[in-house]
């Protein structure tokens, strides 16, 4: 849970309700069906005001259009709390929540913070710190690479023993891949 300095309570209640929608949000894998059916039926002489236009709408439209709408009115409410000056206490939390429902830029932002309330060298934390620095590398990998490797190389610097050390060195080498590659503007000649 994220908690917020005394006077927030406005603040709080709205985090809460997303972060009760976050979890709300079921994910499904999307099928494809039938597209929508329009039906005419002609009488004996077609005349336009006796054609009879039967319009069936599958039943999984409206969910995913109500869905849509629910995710971009989190996703607007988040981009507003990130840019809040008024800072969670714990934004560990709110930034695990984020990134697991796949908003990056905004996990960034919070993971951010967290990494700011976490000293350097501080054996209690390191694993704390370690996590935060990987993840903020991961959550900017494809919008801002240049931090993202900074992160990575702050990660390898600070613990090169950890667990995430060897991760940390792959991203970092993948991001460069992309950067002097640059695969995805590869075109195929015939």
């Amino acid at each position: 849970m994220v908690a917020f300095k005394a006077g927030d309570n406005k603040q709080k209640i709205e985090l809460q309700k997303i972060i009760e929608q976050i979890n709300s949000i079921e994910l499904k894998p999307t099928e494809k069906k039938a597209e929508s059916i329009i039906a005419i039926e002609p009488t004996a002489v077609p005349e336009p005001d006796e054609i009879s236009v039967d319009i069936k709408e599958e039943e999984h439209t409206k969910p995913q259009l109500i869905q849509k709408t629910k995710t971009d009115k989190i996703s607007q409410k988040l981009r507003m709390f990130s840019k809040n000056s008024e800072k969670p206490e714990n934004p560990l939390n709110l930034a695990e929540i984020l990134f697991l429902g796949g908003y990056m830029k905004e996990a960034a932002v919070f993971y951010q913070q967290a990494l700011e309330q976490i000293k350097a060298g501080d054996p209690k934390s390191s694993r704390d710190r370690v996590w935060i620095l990987l993840q903020i590398g991961n959550c900017l990998k494809t919008e801002d690479a240049e931090t993202a490797t900074k992160m990575y190389r702050q990660l390898i610097t600070e613990y090169p023993d950890s667990t995430w050390t060897n991760l940390a060195k792959a991203q970092s080498k993948l991001i460069g891949w992309y950067q002097t590659s640059k695969p995805l503007q590869i075109k195929m000649t015939n």
